[in-house]
């Protein structure tokens, strides 16, 4: 009993100066940034991994909350494919028969057309109580790490065009775009413009649709959000083996609401579908049977979470993710780097400890003890982060807590094999040198 209380005060004073060592180790790593090209392979299929892609893409339940479902049955999407500026008026037109509440368009217009389908489009955005159409922004450099950034604008629509509508950035936070094969989680709720604060085209679509909702979310007052994914349309090309994402939003395409050729509404459909709704209107194919890569993104929906190469969702269908968000209150909150660092550093404790008092007692087995518990360890901790996720929309960056766990087992053989017996061999010495000068 009193070698077993030994060793545990042993092992736990030993674990605060292993966890120590390992977290230098670890800031200096980071500090001197070694750039590992043989690991450069490797990297490339990882780097865009995030563990929390796993409860879209295999975990997530379907929808049960009824409320939430009607939120998503107040966004309706309709594809405009490749149409015209007169087309899209005649489009546009027929859906304000319908007198839905906001009309969001993610599309730009830029550049003079022919003046016939000019003045048409403009006509229909005239007539258009509440519409939002998308800008561009680009991001100064210089203020990257501040709580709003500064930006300037990019492109937009024309002037004519933009006067009878609010504008919303589009851009999302990613560091390539769609051809990139990145996958698109997040985005900036807000940005400085001169003297201004600019919004994102979802958002500014919630402060026409329900003003309080927006109002809630940007007093979160996030520099970043993270998009909490409810669900796509369905698309027939769009296979199980591409992506988990249900279809929860009402989508029509333009061939469902005008003739092909006349371009006149075509007579079984009835407008009023749209009546007090959110329309977003933006390219989802030609027509939504046919594939088209052009504006598609991959999303944590994604089945292929490792070395993504088939994008699985249309911008537009995005945004419509982003209100549903809004609505339903339903955010994602995100540890920071302290609370990050701090559950490293417990895990790295707990676990050096385990190990410490295995070494002190059980010599012979420590290897074999080790590799088991350090991937229990680590599984505990990816299940944690997992079911955080799930439960209350908790993200939780467990990349420190793995590396910490990994670089344990090495660091208590070292202390016990090497530091040590070092400081006893010392020590020794200094008893012997002392009975010695004592003898003389």
């Amino acid at each position: 009993m009193k070698n077993f209380v030994k060793n545990l005060k042993s092992s736990l004073f030993g674990a605060l100066i292993i966890t120590f060592i390992v977290f230098s180790f670890l800031g200096l790593i980071n500090l001197i940034k070694i750039d590992l090209d043989f690991m450069n392979p490797l990297q490339d299929a990882f780097s865009d991994f995030d563990l929390t892609d796993l409860y879209y893409s295999h975990f997530r339940d379907s929808y049960k909350d009824a409320s939430k479902v009607e939120n998503e049955l107040d966004i309706v999407l309709v594809n405009i494919g490749y149409l015209n500026r007169f087309e899209t008026a005649q489009l546009i037109n027929i859906i304000n028969e319908g007198k839905p509440k906001v009309i969001g368009i993610d599309v730009f217009y830029e550049g003079d057309k022919e003046p016939k389908m000019d003045s048409a489009l403009e006509a229909s955005f005239v007539a258009t109580d509440n519409l939002v159409l998308v800008s561009d922004i680009i991001i100064d450099s210089t203020t990257a790490d501040t709580k709003l950034k500064a930006v300037k604008m990019g492109k937009s629509s024309l002037e004519r065009f933009i006067t009878h509508a609010s504008l919303g950035f589009a851009n999302f936070d990613t560091q390539g775009t769609q051809f990139d094969f990145v996958t698109f989680r997040s985005f900036y709720p807000k940005a400085k413009f001169k003297d201004s604060e600019v919004h994102f085209f979802p958002i500014k679509i919630v402060e026409k649709y329900k003003p309080e909702f927006a109002k809630k979310f940007l007093d979160r007052n996030n520099n970043k959000e993270f998009i909490n994914f409810s669900g796509s349309v369905f698309f027939k090309f769009l296979g199980e083996n591409v992506t988990s994402a249900e279809p929860i939003y009402p989508a029509f395409d333009w061939l469902d609401i005008v003739d092909e050729f006349t371009f006149e509404k075509h007579e079984f459909f009835d407008p009023m579908v749209f009546k007090d709704k959110i329309v977003l209107m933006g390219f989802m194919g030609p027509d939504m049977l046919t594939p088209d890569f052009e504006d598609r993104r991959i999303t944590p929906f994604n089945k292929n979470y490792i070395g993504r190469a088939t994008p699985d969702m249309y911008g537009v269908i995005a945004h419509a993710n982003i209100i549903s968000m809004i609505l339903n209150e339903d955010y994602i909150n995100e540890m920071g780097f302290w609370g990050n660092l701090l559950m490293s550093i417990f895990f790295c404790y707990i676990t050096t400890a385990l190990f410490s008092f295995i070494y002190l007692t059980s010599d012979f087995w420590y290897d074999g003890l080790v590799l088991v518990f350090q991937f229990l360890v680590a599984l505990a901790v990816l299940t944690l982060v997992v079911y955080a996720f799930d439960w209350y929309r908790y993200k939780i960056d467990f990349t420190l807590s793995i590396f910490s766990i990994i670089l344990s087992g090495f660091f208590v053989e070292l202390y016990y094999g090497l530091v040590t017996k070092i400081i006893y061999k010392s020590r020794i010495k200094k008893v012997e040198k002392q009975e010695n000068y004592e003898a003389d």
